[in-house]
């Protein structure tokens, strides 16, 4: 859903989470003097993004303070079982706010309350004045706030998410999120939950009770009715007739107070008679009616989810605390108003001293170029083609040959540890446009060519310099394939190690990020866990 714009939409962004989500999604990002930078491009990135993307008015984003919240005060093991927090994230976290006040973004913090609380507060606050919301972030705990007039925007997948859309993807609408949250606990914030109820659980047992008090109330009368059975047994192994009837009586009542009675259901029937016949016939050693009873006592624990059931019931009171612990505080005491939260005027020359230091030359690019700070850089077209036939392989040796120069990439079977096969080359010829040759696809139909031809004229072709990542090893699988490739010219690896000897990570994607690109994610092309394919695979486009 997009925000309404016949009124006003104020956008809150978790800025705590954004710096986190970037600092462990980008690795080894850092300045030549080893200043450590991954998590502020990222946040960077999202938030010029945002404003460029959303043209918004009024946008907060919101921090957690060091030290403890009221939180603790209920529940001192709040958060406890949290790993200190990096210290590479410690050097950063004061220049995001730094970066905030440069692009002229106001900053939300409050000692003795969390981000998520100010998000909360202020969503209150724009609701009761008639404004929609926009909350910018990937937290399932913010989800509980979205309404008809406020959604949540997931910036890392581009996924805005009303009430159906969080419904669909969390698995219950936003007025029982909370109460899934009560059940499940949550081990990032140390909130306990109900031992032994899981994700999939909690969703399921909300889903079809309606509540977490609802669903409390039956884990007590599941309690109840299993001690009455266990009762029973004890009176059944102390020769007590009577107690054993009274108890059937009993059960009876109690099954009956059961809204859905499917656990329960026939216990009554069951067992009235065989306790009317221990009645008649006492409970002789070796007995039918006791044989029988006691059998069908003890079959009552198949699938009746005993243990999640009773597990509920224990821990009643913590699942009720859990509930508190994860509800947001909608009236922390702030003190800006929605109207100062507008989004101001960047401070240019700030923006261009703090991005050069931070050497974000994207961003430093976009500025110098005389571009808005807060606007992301201009859309850059592609031209991505998959090679099916000789033709069009001439075509791209021509044009390479007018370049001078390409760069050369492969696809590669990660199953084969040592000696991996190629999938796939790609060959880019200039900004925006790659040519695709799929050499080993295996699905139905695939428009696989052959190493030689025009291909290997172009690898082999001295006029045309090479370029590209961890050159070595790929020139080694060419020269295996049959396509040796002459003039190599630039190794992307080798330039950045010896740019940034002391970075920890040099792979692609930490390099492209750098420079304001992302590449897809292998997850995205492959799938993942059971249903994971190679990408052999894959369909080549």
């Amino acid at each position: 859903m997009a925000a309404t714009k016949s009124k006003q939409t104020l956008y809150l962004v978790d800025g705590t989470a954004q710096l986190y989500r970037a600092f462990f999604a980008i690795r080894g990002l850092t300045t030549a003097e080893g200043f450590p930078t991954n998590a502020l491009f990222g946040f960077t990135s999202t938030l010029r993004k945002l404003i460029a993307d959303e043209g918004p008015t009024y946008l907060a984003v919101t921090f957690d303070l060091p030290g403890k919240v009221f939180r603790h005060e209920q529940f001192p093991e709040y958060k406890a079982n949290r790993p200190p927090t990096p210290p590479e994230m410690k050097q950063q976290a004061p220049y995001a706010r730094k970066i905030c006040d440069a692009l002229g973004v106001p900053v939300l913090e409050l000692e003795n309350y969390e981000a998520d609380d100010l998000i909360a507060t202020y969503t209150r606050m724009a609701r009761e004045a008639g404004w929609d919301v926009v909350i910018v972030s990937s937290d399932k705990d913010l989800l509980q706030l979205v309404d008809p007039n406020v959604i949540a925007l997931n910036p890392s997948k581009e996924l805005r998410l009303d009430e159906k859309g969080v419904a669909d993807s969390f698995g219950v609408p936003p007025h029982q999120v909370l109460d899934v949250l009560a059940l499940m606990g949550d081990s990032v914030d140390n909130i306990p939950g109900v031992p032994g109820v899981g994700g999939k659980t909690a969703l399921a047992t909300i889903s079809t009770y309606g509540s977490l008090e609802a669903s409390l109330d039956r884990a007590q009368r599941f309690a109840q009715l299993y001690g009455l059975r266990d009762q029973m047994l004890e009176s059944i192994d102390a020769g007590d007739v009577d107690a054993v009837v009274a108890a059937v009586d009993e059960l009876e009542s109690c099954r009956s107070a059961f809204v859905e009675a499917e656990v329960a259901e026939g216990w009554a029937e069951k067992l009235q008679p065989l306790a009317d016949a221990l009645a008649a016939e006492g409970l002789a050693e070796g007995g039918k009616p006791l044989k029988a009873l006691k059998r069908e006592l003890k079959a009552i624990d198949k699938g009746s989810a005993k243990k999640m059931w009773l597990a509920m019931a224990e821990h009643r009171e913590q699942a009720e605390m859990s509930r508190e612990l994860a509800s947001l505080c909608t009236d922390a005491p702030v003190s800006l108003t929605l109207e100062q939260l507008q989004l101001g005027e960047a401070k240019r020359e700030e923006a261009i001293e703090l991005f050069r230091f931070l050497e974000f030359t994207q961003h430093l690019e976009d500025l110098e170029a005389g571009d808005n700070p807060v606007t992301k850089a201009k859309e850059r077209t592609t031209d991505y083609r998959t090679v099916e036939d000789e033709k069009a392989a001439k075509a791209l040796l021509k044009r390479c040959r007018k370049v001078g120069r390409c760069s050369v990439s492969a696809v590669l079977d990660a199953s084969e540890k040592r000696y991996p096969t190629m999938v796939g080359l790609a060959i880019g010829s200039g900004e925006g446009r790659a040519d695709y040759f799929p050499l080993r696809h295996l699905y139905l139909g695939a428009p696989n060519v052959e190493m030689g031809g025009a291909l290997a004229e172009l690898l082999a072709d001295e006029a045309v310099t090479k370029v590209g990542y961890e050159t070595k090893t790929l020139d080694h699988l060419l020269r295996r394939a049959g396509a040796p490739v002459s003039e190599w010219g630039f190794d992307c690896k080798l330039a950045a190690f010896v740019l940034r000897a002391g970075r920890s990570s040099l792979d692609l994607g930490t390099l492209a990020s750098g420079l304001g690109r992302t590449l897809p994610e292998r997850d995205a092309l492959t799938g993942t866990g059971a249903k994971r394919r190679p990408f052999a695979e894959v369909e080549a486009d």
